[in-house]
């Protein structure tokens, strides 16, 4: 139920402060506003871990992300999405999210791995029902129709963009949508089939091609001039504590040929940007957010320098590093 995975969330917050990782945005699969409630524990001192900017339910074509659901069991889908049904119900969807805690929307332009997409309407609703309520949207979208789509309703950001073409890309760039790409490194991947089944594991040509397929996509977006933002989508369980593993996102961005100041940027200028605090997070200034970190190594021309972490403030408050 919500509580205990609040409980489960608490202790991954920790990690991911202890990683180094001051604030993150959770973009739904949280229950009923479980995210809300850790949100909450944290800002008031309960629990620690990093600013947390929260959408509630993610809001869904119809059966949310469970394949195979039966017709008389969508109640199960509904109690972990918002599935919307229609323009007016899309505003509708907006409006209780926000009034029930949500920093910020998140919708699914493809509800993959089902074949359901939300209209251009009902995301069009959603954007103009949000800009209203002085919210962003972020649009899970993960093949090219799903992307042009998000961009045409006026959607912030796009996560994953496992499929785009360059046209597409274009737009993003023209329209100032985000891609924030959330591939996996080289190390994370050979771990993470290390600990399935012999069965389950692809072949290595497998493993090559999505490297291969990833650092295309990336190139393809720093070309065009498209705005990235760093984000993990990392919610399985590995060997690596949460934040840890959440932390090898950037990485893989590495591994993508993006030289590290670009990867920093993308983790501190680009991502407050995204958030709508560019000048209080992700900089070092007189009225920001007192979130500073301190690695050992110099992370602007080695990106493993963060791998490293020795002192970790937010807010003010020391976590990691105390004398």
């Amino acid at each position: 139920g919500t509580p205990l995975r609040a409980l489960h969330g608490a202790a991954r917050a920790r990690m991911f402060l202890a990683a180094g990782i001051t604030a993150v945005r959770d973009l739904g699969n949280s229950g009923q506003f479980g995210d809300v409630a850790l949100r909450d524990a944290i800002n008031d001192g309960t629990v620690d871990g990093p600013r947390m900017f929260v959408s509630g339910p993610g809001l869904s074509p119809e059966g949310g992300q469970f394949p195979g659901l039966q017709q008389k069991h969508k109640a199960i889908a509904e109690e972990e999405y918002r599935v919307v049904r229609g323009p007016e119900d899309a505003a509708l969807a907006v409006r209780e999210n926000v009034t029930y805690g949500a920093n910020l929307i998140k919708i699914y332009s493809n509800n993959t791995p089902n074949r359901g997409y939300l209209s251009l309407a009902e995301m069009q609703s959603i954007v103009e029902e949000a800009k209203m309520l002085g919210v962003k949207v972020a649009a899970h979208a993960t093949n090219n129709a799903a992307i042009w789509r998000t961009v045409q309703a006026g959607v912030n950001s796009v996560e994953h963009g496992y499929q785009v073409d360059d046209s597409t890309l274009a737009l993003m760039k023209q329209r100032g949508v985000v891609l924030v790409p959330t591939y996996a490194d080289s190390a994370s991947l050979a771990d993470f089939f290390e600990q399935a089944p012999s069965k389950e594991r692809p072949p290595a040509a497998w493993l090559q091609m999505y490297l291969k397929n990833s650092r295309d996509r990336l190139q393809r977006a720093l070309k065009v001039g498209v705005t990235i933002a760093a984000g993990s989508d990392m919610y399985i369980q590995t060997d690596h504590p949460q934040g840890e593993a959440a932390k090898r996102v950037l990485f893989a961005y590495a591994d993508a040929g993006m030289p590290p100041l670009q990867i920093l940027q993308a983790a501190t200028w680009n991502a407050a940007e995204l958030l709508g605090l560019k000048n209080r997070l992700g900089v070092i200034k007189a009225g920001s957010f007192a979130d500073i970190i301190a690695v050992e190594g110099n992370p602007d021309s080695d990106i493993h320098a963060l791998e490293k972490v020795r002192f970790v403030m937010k807010d003010g408050t020391v976590y990691v590093g105390k004398r």
